[in-house]
């Protein structure tokens, strides 16, 4: 999410949040960052000087301050992990705006989806 929130400040909105798309570092690595921008840092109170994951795939990212927002008949995401609000707009065949909001939704449903494989896995667990 700090990676998606670090896009997003830059004007890139990713618009494809899912389990593929988020991949955990073995090792933390030093998080580059420039400190020369204006922009307000996430999380001042909080040690974010490494990185354990990435955001990948950015495919479907546009870059938010140059693309006029429109609503668009264009999909782009992976489905289960699509907000509900596209997913029923989509339904009704109606132009949809993807926004920052839908894209922290999808982080939700990457949540969910990585608990129901966690606790599958603790189900076929037996003790004796």
């Amino acid at each position: 999410i700090a990676g998606h929130y670090n896009l997003y400040l830059g004007g890139v909105l990713h618009r494809d949040v899912s389990n593929g798309n988020i991949l955990r570092l073995r090792e933390p690595i030093e998080r580059p960052h420039n400190r020369s921008t204006s922009l307000p840092a996430l999380g001042e109170d909080v040690n974010l000087s490494s990185c354990r994951g990435l955001l990948a795939d950015l495919d479907h990212a546009i870059e938010w301050r140059k693309v006029p927002p429109t609503a668009s008949r264009d999909r782009s995401g992976t489905l289960p992990f699509v907000s509900l609000r596209l997913v029923n707009t989509w339904a009704a065949n109606r132009p949809a705006l993807h926004t920052a909001a839908d894209d922290l939704e999808s982080f939700m449903w990457v949540l969910v989806w990585s608990l129901v494989h966690i606790f599958k896995k603790f189900a076929t667990i037996t003790v004796d």
